[in-house]
């Protein structure tokens, strides 16, 4: 069973693999084996857009798979001429020995194939990992942060995001502690906020007006309040 690396339109890999389609028909050991040429240009124009780029990559990614499907396909080809000579060799008769030649061929397939598949999933491992790690430095985010993208254009996007929403957390940060009113607190006995001394006679007021105009704080006027009203 063939397992391949996950496909999208920007894969994370820099040696683009490809499994050659499995055989159909017979076992020809001297039919030979040609591939059409891809076009590619021998470099991309200065002022190539994003989408020509990845145009121009998907036709040298195609370029390669094809080159090496055509390599698979004369390997077997020269195999399969060996194994069917040496069976006519040992007097074995045409068709067994074409028959043999068809087993022996279809599994150094099969076992080629799940090599190739191997190395384009390691391939494809790798190739996430460095681009997580070159936008998370690029967009000053963690690189396991961008680990679930699928391609390379949607973890560019995730580094955007990642790295708007912490400038934004940042500067709540910033603008709340702005907020927090300066408190003046007395280090001996917390008797003092805001430049009032705490008496027995004002504590209560304090306290209240304290508590009305900064809700859920700390309220500074807690010590002396303790001190002067539970004695």
């Amino acid at each position: 069973m063939t397992t391949s690396a996950p496909t999208t339109d920007s894969v994370f890999t820099s040696e683009p693999l490809v499994e050659a389609a499995p055989s159909s028909g017979v076992v020809t050991p001297s039919a030979p084996v040609t591939t059409p040429p891809v076009d590619i240009p021998e470099r991309p124009p200065v002022d190539a857009t994003g989408a020509e780029l990845r145009q121009l990559r998907a036709q040298v990614a195609q370029a390669n798979a094809r080159e090496q499907e055509r390599l698979l396909e004369s390997h077997l080809n020269e195999q399969a001429q060996r194994i069917y000579r040496e069976a006519l060799a040992r007097g074995i008769d045409e068709d067994h020995a074409q028959w043999i030649t068809q087993q022996q061929t279809a599994l150094a397939r099969e076992v080629m194939q799940e090599r190739a598949a191997l190395r384009q999933q390691q391939s494809y491992i790798q190739g996430r990992a460095n681009a997580a790690t070159h936008f998370g430095n690029l967009y000053g985010v963690e690189p396991g942060q961008l680990l679930m993208a699928t391609s390379v254009p949607q973890m560019e996007e995730m580094a955007k995001t990642a790295s708007y929403t912490k400038r934004l957390e940042s500067r709540l940060k910033a603008l709340e502690q702005k907020q927090v009113p300066a408190q003046n607190f007395n280090p001996s006995n917390g008797s003092t906020a805001g430049g009032v001394s705490a008496t027995s006679d004002n504590i209560d007021g304090l306290w209240m007006d304290y508590e009305i105009q900064h809700p859920g704080q700390p309220n500074p006027y807690e010590a002396a309040y303790r001190k002067m009203v539970y004695r």
